[in-house]
């Protein structure tokens, strides 16, 4: 058996289907995590006005990221979160209609190689 796959720096991968988070730095993690995003082709997002992007609010950035996106950061220094989904004037913690995926590539500090 080639297990030259688990030959990574990630020890695990959490998948996140249209959520939003509050502020947070991921305390459980070491280092780097790596935010990949995947967005249904066949979905109409018109009415979607907020909710896409990642906010790092200590810097002032909202970064929008788009579709097969990858992002590296130190989620465990720095602070970050994911806004309400606001459709049609409304705001919701989550929104069903949508098929955003995130999947958040870390390091756990209790991983054991």
């Amino acid at each position: 058996i080639n297990n030259s796959f688990l030959d990574t720096y990630f020890s695990g991968i959490t998948c996140n289907k249209s959520v939003r988070s509050a502020v947070h730095t991921d305390v459980n993690n070491i280092g780097w995590a790596g935010i990949y995003k995947y967005k249904d082709d066949n979905l109409n997002l018109d009415d979607l006005e907020e909710g896409q992007n990642l906010l790092f609010p200590e810097y002032n950035l909202d970064i929008n990221l788009g579709d097969r996106d990858l992002l590296l950061f130190d989620s465990t220094k720095i602070k970050h979160a994911n806004p309400k989904f606001k459709v049609n004037g409304q705001y919701y913690e989550t929104y069903d209609n949508s098929n955003i995926i995130s999947l958040v590539f870390f390091k756990s500090r209790f991983f054991k190689k």
